[in-house]
């Protein structure tokens, strides 16, 4: 496990400078928010009440510790982090004495010692004056990141701690090197948040923390954990204990980022009690190699799951059959399962692919942006969630393409191509306002026709990613690259757009759609025109020519992708005529889909080459067999116009016997083009030596890009 620990951590210290301090400088701002948010602190016990009790005297020992100093020279100062807090305001404590441990006398009401070196370990013993009040140590201002009391990075050992401490929040924080700690809490302690946190991020000396006393702690007064293992690399101990005749976890309100960054925790913990707990904002986030049952937690107060499990690329509920926790409070699911996106080539998706048990309900939610984003694995059916609140989908079945990877190294070498593809026609929409990249690189391709889109308003602006890849701002509602790299279907295609078309849809709004290919060219026009949105990477049904296909012209074949405005093109019966517009597009082969297909038909007699064109293109012929017109009848006998050119039939490559199909899902490249003359008609043309046809003017301006 440390081997793995330490390969990731090589990842990270390996990412340029800038790199670096955009992610902590992301992280600060998170944490600040979350510390913010808390209530203010109720005035703690008095303390003096509790000793005399308790029957305890002046003389009784406070906290005693461990320092390491070998192979330092020079001095070191150490400053201990005794504190008091009376319910507004911390002051630091005074009135005790400490034993510093290197032969120097005893001191009275000082906290700083200046240690003459070399020396090697040293224990420091602080013991209570009477009628002294304390009640913290540590419980430094989260939000100073870079603090560390005075001498904290030399600390190896905490020996004992007394019985009076209520505060032991940040009481460790960046000390880096603790190994050992009491195994047992004082009695009184109620806020353990930020105990190991240790900031360096990229630091190779990280909290090394993970002594088994942890785990025999009694939980029974602590209210406030988050952030207490952040960081702590190695931490790896069986803290289910936690919950066990004479300790329980029933009074903790919050786990917020209790295991964030905890690189080789894996324990099983759904026994913990955590009935009082509110949020679980990024508790597990890149908690790497956590995966473990989950289900009996009772979770029915949690109201944030605002990246519990991002970037906890292992988890996926134990060995249960699925997650079943009671969010009928939950308010937020943004980037409950996100991945990030790649360093060095390596994707970092998650794996999550479990079912939803009856108790997850989404009534009360109103962000799912990027819930299930590079969670490539996930294809649970959803149709019944309650989304009547939720104002943001962006991003929320989203993979990757190769070129959104923030990537510092060699260049991935493939997608990451979500696998949702679940009905989702129940969906309440009524309130969605960013739809941004939902789909994008997904294998979604379902009837959606019905959402209610009226609320989607602006056009599209990029949303800013950190360096981890994670959309930290989303941007102004749209449903900019909503469908990109989707293989929606032309039926689903069209559905949507006159669906959504016949909507009160608010103007001027941006739709990705790349690649996909659409047959309702009235309802296309009514959203792109009517309603004023903008429609990027769609194109109307392809019938082209593959790439490298040579035309006749009056100086001989000349390849369709060379062919210019002005190029005189040989046409059956019409002399030369003048290219007037050439277009282009380009898609991947579906085999499954003869209009989305390329065929080819094999060279034979005056044909130069082989002619690859796609399924709704052809060649034609003076005259049909009897086969031809039984395999393509409502092509001849409902379409006679498009069916025929100067009295000679169409016969259309996906219909045809003599076309062979296209078996393979490579992307093709393919052009057409229209010639001077009447706006109204085709032309018949040689293509690689066999007669075909020009495009009419309108198809290629609406269908192709020029």
């Amino acid at each position: 496990m440390r081997d793995n620990v330490e390969s990731i951590l090589e990842k990270y210290r390996n990412l340029p400078t800038p790199a670096k301090e955009s992610i902590e400088n992301r992280l600060k701002e998170l944490i600040t928010k979350k510390e913010a948010e808390k209530p203010p602190r109720t005035a703690p016990p008095n303390l003096k009440k509790i000793k005399n009790n308790s029957l305890k005297l002046a003389g009784d020992s406070i906290i005693d510790l461990t320092f390491d100093f070998t192979g330092l020279t020079g001095t070191v100062i150490v400053t201990l982090p005794l504190k008091n807090f009376d319910g507004t305001t911390w002051t630091s404590v005074t009135d005790v004495d400490i034993n510093w441990g290197d032969l120097s006398p005893v001191t009275t009401n000082t906290l700083t010692h200046t240690y003459t070196l070399p020396l090697t370990t040293v224990n420091v013993v602080v013991t209570e004056q009477a009628g002294t009040v304390y009640n913290a140590f540590g419980a430094g201002d989260i939000s100073q990141f870079e603090f560390i009391w005075d001498g904290s990075e030399y600390l190896t050992a905490v020996n004992g701690w007394g019985d009076y401490f209520i505060y032991l929040n940040g009481a460790f924080k960046n000390t880096r090197i603790l190994e050992h700690v009491p195994s047992a809490l004082p009695p009184h302690v109620q806020d353990l948040s930020y105990m190991f946190f240790n900031y360096y991020f990229f630091d190779p000396l990280a909290s090394l923390i993970n002594d088994p006393n942890i785990a025999l702690w009694n939980m029974s007064t602590v209210t406030d954990i988050s952030g207490m293992f952040f960081n702590a690399i190695i931490f790896d101990q069986d803290i289910s204990n936690w919950e066990r005749t004479g300790s329980t976890m029933i009074n903790v309100n919050s786990l917020y980022f209790t295991f964030a960054y905890a690189y080789s925790f894996n324990q099983p913990i759904g026994n913990w009690k955590v009935d009082n707990v509110t949020d679980l904002y990024l508790t597990f986030t890149l908690a790497y190699f956590f995966d473990q049952d989950l289900n009996g937690w009772n979770t029915h107060k949690v109201t944030s799951l605002y990246g519990t499990f991002g970037s906890a690329f292992s988890f996926n509920n134990g060995n249960s059959t699925e997650l079943n926790w009671d969010t009928s409070s939950v308010e937020t699911m943004f980037g409950t399962f996100a991945g990030d996106y790649a360093f060095f080539g390596s994707p970092d998706y998650t794996i999550f692919s479990k079912p939803f048990g009856p108790k997850w309900v989404t009534h009360n939610v109103t962000d799912m942006s990027i819930m299930f984003w590079m969670t490539p694995f996930f294809n649970s059916p959803i149709n019944d969630w309650d989304t009547s609140k939720v104002t943001d989908m962006s991003f929320m079945f989203a993979g990757a393409q190769i070129t959104d990877f923030a990537v510092f190294g060699p260049d991935p070498t493939e997608p990451v191509i979500s696998q949702f593809n679940q009905p989702l026609s129940s969906w309440n929409t009524s309130n969605v306002t960013g739809m941004e990249r939902m789909f994008y690189t997904s294998k979604f391709n379902q009837d959606i026709s019905m959402w209610n889109v009226t609320g989607i308003t602006g056009p599209y602006v990029p949303a800013d990613f950190d360096p981890f890849g994670v959309a930290v701002y989303l941007n102004t509602p749209s449903a900019g690259h909503m469908l990109d790299y989707t293989p929606l279907s032309i039926l689903n295609y069209n559905l949507l757009l006159y669906g959504w078309s016949i909507q009160s849809v608010q103007p001027d709004n941006t739709l990705g759609a790349q690649d996909l290919v659409y047959t309702d060219a009235v309802a296309h026009y009514q959203l792109t025109n009517t309603k004023k949105w903008t429609i990027v990477g769609d194109q109307g049904p392809a019938i082209c020519y593959a790439r490298g296909t040579q035309i006749l012209c009056d100086t001989g074949y000349i390849a369709i992708e060379d062919l210019e405005p002005g190029t005189l093109v040989k046409t059956h019966g019409h002399g030369y005529r003048e290219v007037d517009l050439v277009g282009k597009g380009s898609f991947r082969n579906d085999p499954s889909d003869w209009k989305r297909c390329m065929y080819t038909l094999p060279k034979k007699g005056a044909m130069t080459d082989d002619l690859v064109v796609t399924g709704g293109h052809g060649i034609l012929k003076p005259r049909l067999s009897s086969l031809e017109i039984e395999r393509d009848r409502y092509w001849y006998s409902k379409c006679g116009k498009s069916a025929k050119i100067d009295n000679m039939y169409l016969v259309r490559a996906g219909k045809s016997q003599e076309f062979k199909k296209v078996t393979t899902d490579d992307l093709y490249e393919y052009y057409h083009f229209s010639l001077k003359g009447p706006s109204n008609r085709r032309y018949a043309v040689w293509a690689n030596g066999v007669l075909s046809e020009s495009a009419y003017k309108k198809d290629v301006k609406t269908y192709l890009k020029l």
